[in-house]
């Protein structure tokens, strides 16, 4: 007897004891995962086949594109979902280093401003950066 895990097109693995789990990357077994941890069974896997594929008018649960919770985004969803999440990831990533490369020119700011130097530049300094940092976020 074994617990079936079913990867959805969304990355999401469904359990045959009505539980759900997401892995950061790759299934069940490449994360180390043997039994089940929410019935203890031992874990069959049927990973995701775009063959399983609902048609791209209709959701998972069986309504058509305007299912309350896909609305008329589940064709792209499935299209570009993965190429989205990659470009977000990028401009977080990037948007990140620009707040690193602040938080250097703050600290560098703070140090001036410890060792006696001019208070009024040191505020102008702190000012201009701050307003850098609320334009970031």
């Amino acid at each position: 007897m074994n617990c079936n895990w079913e990867e959805k097109w969304s990355g999401q693995w469904e359990t045959d004891c009505g539980q759900a789990f997401e892995f950061i990357d790759l299934g069940p077994s490449e994360n180390g995962f043997i039994y089940c941890p929410y019935c203890g069974i031992r874990i069959s896997e049927q990973p995701y086949k775009p063959d399983d594929e609902v048609s791209e008018d209709k959701c998972e649960c069986g309504a058509d594109e305007s299912c309350e919770y896909t609305g008329s985004f589940l064709p792209a969803l499935k299209k570009y979902g993965e190429k989205m999440i990659l470009e977000e990831n990028e401009k977080l990533r990037q948007k990140n280093e620009r707040l690193r490369l602040l938080l250097i020119d703050c600290k560098a700011v703070l140090e001036a401003a410890y060792h006696n130097a001019d208070s009024c530049r040191v505020a102008r300094n702190l000012d201009e950066l701050i307003q850098k940092i609320e334009g970031e976020l």
